[in-house]
């Protein structure tokens, strides 16, 4: 029996005549799923969606020793007191938003992850720019988001990721991160602002941060992974937020005991 092969489209599409269930959104930005699973010393479990520069690239003998939700996790375990919380790296080389929305079922539903982080964007820009795709980018993102929200089981925070790590080019993704950020405040979705957090550094250091600066704009070395896992996020919400902050030496809360935290921004909080 023979089989024809069909090159997939670059976007989440509905079959015709069907539409979209509801999709229920969040009061607002928070962390509620991550932030029980603290209270009560239960263990956490993270999925990080994404490109290479999430999974450890590799091109030309160049490859990461830590990536970033590698750094994430042993900041987060040091910073909390909670050994067993896990970030696991789902990222897939070359993979777009709409890619990372067909992987769902394998990458989180079978993982069963209290929160779950999404970059996806330099890949798509890379395809949809020649052709202004900025609004089909945050149309497949807007999808994507929705797959998680009726699912239902996970925090979803929406991480604007790296800027592009050219010279005189660093804002070069300014449009599709603005959509981005867009998108998840249509869904009240929790941002990470990787993006902001390399954009406010000089440009020297920003840029020594990259892999292989002649010729890779996109991929970050171990020290630009270890600075992604410091980028500043805060989730509030009534009395007894958990709150992430984008300060050093803040005082650190967890299950309602305290201690003292100077490693980093990631910094949680119970108020």
């Amino acid at each position: 029996q023979q089989q024809r092969l069909r090159t997939l489209p670059h976007d989440i599409r509905l079959v015709s005549g069907v539409g979209a269930l509801p999709t229920p959104l969040p009061s607002s930005p928070d962390l509620p799923v991550t932030r029980a699973r603290l209270q009560a010393g239960l263990q956490v479990k993270i999925v990080c969606l994404g490109t290479s520069i999430t999974y450890r690239h590799v091109n030309g003998g160049s490859r990461l020793t830590t990536p970033w939700p590698a750094a994430l996790q042993t900041k987060l375990r040091s910073d909390l007191g909670a050994p067993s919380l896990t970030v696991l790296n789902y990222g897939v080389r070359g993979c777009k938003s709409w890619q990372g929305a067909a992987a769902i079922q394998d990458f989180v539903f079978r993982e069963q992850p209290q929160m779950v982080l999404i970059e996806y964007m330099a890949n798509d820009y890379v395809d949809a720019e020649p052709a202004g795709g900025v609004t089909q980018y945050r149309d497949n993102m807007e999808r994507l988001f929705d797959l998680l929200l009726r699912w239902g089981q996970a925090d979803v925070v929406v991480v604007l990721p790296n800027p592009y790590g050219e010279s005189g080019h660093t804002h070069k993704y300014d449009a599709y991160v603005g959509q981005l950020a867009a998108a998840a405040a249509s869904r009240k979705l929790f941002v990470a602002d990787v993006y902001g957090a390399f954009l406010a550094l000089p440009e020297a250091t920003l840029l020594s941060y990259y892999l292989e600066r002649a010729i890779d704009h996109a991929h970050l070395n171990n020290d630009g992974a270890a600075f992604w896992a410091k980028a500043p996020f805060i989730i509030t919400s009534g009395c007894c937020a958990c709150v992430l902050t984008g300060r050093t030496g803040q005082l650190v809360w967890v299950s309602g005991a305290s201690k003292a935290s100077n490693s980093g921004w990631w910094t949680f909080r119970l108020r």
